[in-house]
C-alpha cells in the first residue's frame, strides 16, 4: 500500500484541511456559545469542503479515486455520529458548561486529526509488512460491527468503569463537578485540559474501529486519511446540529452495525472475491438512508432501540 501521490498532492490536502479547521477555530473563538445557526454554517461548510475535494480527486484520477474517498468519507463521517453521544455524556457527566463545550470539541478535533494520522500510518505499515493483515483487520472490523449492533434493552449510557476511574484517579474530573462547579480560572482550565484529554482518549478508541473499516474500503494512504480528516471537521458543528435530536437516532448502532459487518465481510473474501467499490458505496449509502428514515418514524411502544454505542 502506498500514498499513490507526490508531496505536492500531499500539501494541497493538508493545506485545504489545515483551511477549513482555521477557519472553524477563528469561528468557534468569535462565538463563545454555538447557536444553531453559526453550527449549520459550519457543518456545512466543512461537507462542501469534502464534496469539493472528492470533485478534485475525480478529475485528477478519475472516478475510482473519488468513488474510494466518497465511501470512506460517509463510513466515517456516519461512525463520528456514533461518536457524539459519548461526547453528550462526557459534557453531562463532568458539567462542562455551554459556553466551554465549543472550545474543548476544537481542541478535540485538532488531537483527533494528529491522532488518527498517527493509526493510519500504523494501519498502512501494518498492511504493508503482514500478507494477512487484511483479514485480521476484516475480522476486527466484523467483530466491532457485531458489537456494535448487539442489543442493550435496559441499558443506560454510560462511559464504563474503567473510562470513569481513569478521569476521576489520572484526569482529576470528579464526577457532576466540571468547569461550573470549579472555585478559580485555573481550576476550571485543570477541568477543561482534563475533558479534553477524555474525549481524545475516547476518539483513539473509536478510531480503532474506523480506521480499519476505512481500510477495507481503500488501499491509498491519501485517501484514507483525506476521508478521515474531511468527516472529522464537520464533527465539532455536527454536535450541536444535532445536539436535541440524538437521542432520536434510536437505530444508528443498527445502521453502523451493518455498515461494520459488510465492511469486514469485503476484507476477509478480497482474496477470493474484490467487491466492486460502486457496490460498497452504494451499500453504506443505502444503509445510511434506511437508517435516517426509520429513525423518524415515531417507535411503537417498548419497541425504543438502543441509542448508540457507549
Amino acid at each position: 500500500m502506498s500514498s499513490g501521490v507526490g508531496w505536492i498532492a500531499w500539501v494541497i490536502a493538508v493545506a485545504a484541511i489545515a483551511g477549513l479547521l482555521t477557519l472553524d477555530l477563528v469561528e468557534g473563538a468569535r462565538n463563545r456559545e454555538a447557536g444553531l445557526k453559526e453550527a449549520l454554517r459550519g457543518w456545512l461548510r466543512a461537507v462542501v469542503g469534502a464534496a469539493g475535494f472528492g470533485a478534485a480527486l475525480w478529475w485528477w484520477r478519475g472516478a475510482s479515486w473519488a468513488g474510494q474517498f466518497f465511501a470512506g468519507y460517509l463510513t466515517e463521517a456516519a461512525l463520528s455520529v456514533d461518536n457524539l453521544f459519548v461526547f453528550a455524556v462526557i459534557f453531562a457527566t463532568f458539567s462542562v458548561a455551554p459556553q466551554d463545550r465549543p472550545r474543548v470539541l476544537q481542541w478535540g478535533v485538532v488531537g483527533a486529526l494528529v491522532a488518527r494520522a498517527v493509526l493510519i500510518g500504523a494501519g498502512v505499515g501494518f498492511i504493508d509488512s503482514f500478507w494477512w493483515a487484511t483479514y485480521v483487520l476484516g475480522a476486527i472490523v466484523v467483530a466491532s460491527g457485531v458489537r456494535i449492533g448487539w442489543p442493550r434493552r435496559h441499558r443506560e449510557p454510560g462511559l464504563g468503569p474503567i473510562t470513569m476511574a481513569l478521569a476521576e484517579k489520572l484526569l482529576h474530573l470528579p464526577r457532576g463537578q466540571g468547569s461550573q462547579g470549579t472555585a478559580s480560572q485555573q481550576a476550571t482550565m485543570r477541568s477543561l485540559v482534563g475533558v479534553v484529554v477524555l474525549i481524545e482518549l475516547t476518539d483513539i478508541a473509536f478510531a480503532l474501529d474506523s480506521v480499519p473499516a476505512v481500510l477495507g474500503l481503500t488501499r491509498i494512504t491519501y485517501i484514507v486519511f483525506s476521508s478521515n480528516a474531511f468527516a472529522i471537521l464537520g464533527l465539532r458543528s455536527l454536535f450541536f446540529v444535532l445536539d436535541r435530536a440524538l437521542e432520536r437516532l434510536r437505530y444508528l448502532h443498527v445502521g453502523l452495525a451493518v455498515i461494520m459487518v459488510l465492511v469486514g465481510a469485503r476484507m476477509l473474501v478480497s482474496g477470493v472475491w474484490e467487491a466492486p467499490l460502486w457496490l460498497a458505496l452504494a451499500a453504506i449509502a443505502t444503509t445510511l438512508a434506511a437508517t435516517v428514515l426509520a429513525s423518524v418514524f415515531p417507535a411503537r411502544p417498548g419497541g425504543e432501540g438502543s441509542p448508540g454505542r457507549l
